[in-house]
C-alpha cells in the first residue's frame, strides 16, 4: 500500500513538472513571437507604416489619403502625394503654373516637425517617403474640418447663428460681457498667433495663412483645438532678410502688403 502510495505521488508529480514545463515552454514561445512581432512593427517605415482607406481630396498636384498607422502611435493619418513629375515641371494636374514648391514645403515641414520646442498649432510631418513616380507625407489627420467650412456653418445653422443675427442689427458698441462666439473666436485667435509668433521665432514665415489653411483637429460647443496646414509658400528667413515677392491669397492680405503692390504696379 505504501509503495503504491508513493508510486502515485510520483506519477502525479511526474504529470505537473510536465505540464508545468509544456506551459513554460509555451510561454517562452508566445512571449518570443510577440516581442518579434512588436519588433517589426516597431520597425515600419514609409508606406509600410500605413494602411490606406480612401482619398480625401485631390491637390494641384495629386492627392490626399485617410490612412491608418499600423504602430498605431496615431488612430488616422492624412497622406499627402505628389507627382514628382508635376513638381519637376511647375505645373498642376491640368497644366497650369503652381505658385507652391513642394520639395521647400518639405524641407520646412520636417525642420518645425523635428524641432526640439514643439508647437501643437501646426499639422506635425510624422513620416516622408518617395517612390519612381512620388513624394509622399504623412501628417497629423484633423476630424473636424476646415475652419473656413466651420465658420460658415455657424453663421448659417445653430445657436451661433442666433447669436450673429441678433448682433447684426443691433448698434454696433464694445461688448460688456463676451458672447459665446466672442470666446470662441478669441480662443481659436489665440492658438493661431501663438503658433505664428512660434514658427517666427524659429525663422519660418507662412506666407498663406487662411481660413482654408487651417484645420480643427476637434470641436465642440466649448472650445475649437486648430492646426496650420500646407506649408507650400513658407520660407525660411534670417532675421537680417527682406522677403518682398507677392504670394498667398489677395483676399488674405494686410492693408501695406496690398498698397504695396499698388504702388509697385502704378510705378511701372
Amino acid at each position: 500500500m505504501f509503495f503504491s502510495f508513493l508510486t502515485k505521488i510520483n506519477y502525479k508529480t511526474s504529470n505537473y513538472i510536465e505540464l508545468t514545463s509544456k506551459k513554460m515552454l509555451w510561454a517562452v514561445i508566445l512571449s518570443k513571437e510577440m516581442v518579434s512581432k512588436a519588433a517589426k512593427i516597431e520597425n515600419l517605415k514609409g508606406r509600410n507604416r500605413f494602411r490606406f482607406i480612401k482619398v480625401l481630396a485631390n491637390t494641384l498636384q495629386g492627392r490626399i489619403y485617410l490612412v491608418q498607422d499600423k504602430k498605431g502611435e496615431y488612430p488616422w493619418v492624412v497622406v499627402k502625394e505628389t507627382w514628382k513629375e508635376l513638381v519637376k515641371q511647375g505645373k498642376s494636374r491640368e497644366g497650369h503654373k503652381v505658385p507652391e514648391n513642394f520639395e521647400n514645403e518639405k524641407k520646412v515641414q520636417l525642420f518645425l516637425s523635428n524641432l526640439e520646442e514643439q508647437n501643437e498649432g501646426y499639422v506635425r510631418c510624422i513620416e516622408n517617403w518617395e517612390d519612381e513616380n512620388c513624394y509622399y507625407l504623412a501628417m497629423e489627420y484633423c476630424a473636424a474640418g476646415e475652419l473656413f467650412d466651420f465658420i460658415r456653418d455657424n453663421h448659417t445653422k445653430g445657436k451661433l447663428n442666433e447669436v450673429v443675427k441678433n448682433a447684426s442689427s443691433q448698434k454696433q458698441k464694445c461688448q460688456d460681457v463676451p458672447n459665446q462666439w466672442s470666446l470662441y473666436v478669441q480662443s481659436i485667435f489665440r492658438q493661431l498667433v501663438d503658433t505664428v509668433s512660434w514658427m517666427h521665432r524659429h525663422g519660418v514665415a507662412h506666407l498663406d495663412l487662411s481660413l482654408e489653411n487651417t484645420m480643427l483637429a476637434s470641436a465642440d460647443k466649448n472650445q475649437a483645438k486648430v492646426k496650420i496646414i500646407d506649408f507650400g509658400l513658407a520660407q525660411q528667413l534670417s532675421p537680417d532678410q527682406t522677403f518682398q515677392e507677392k504670394v498667398g491669397k489677395l483676399g488674405y492680405m494686410s492693408p501695406e502688403v496690398i498698397f504695396f503692390l499698388i504702388s509697385f504696379f502704378f510705378a511701372e
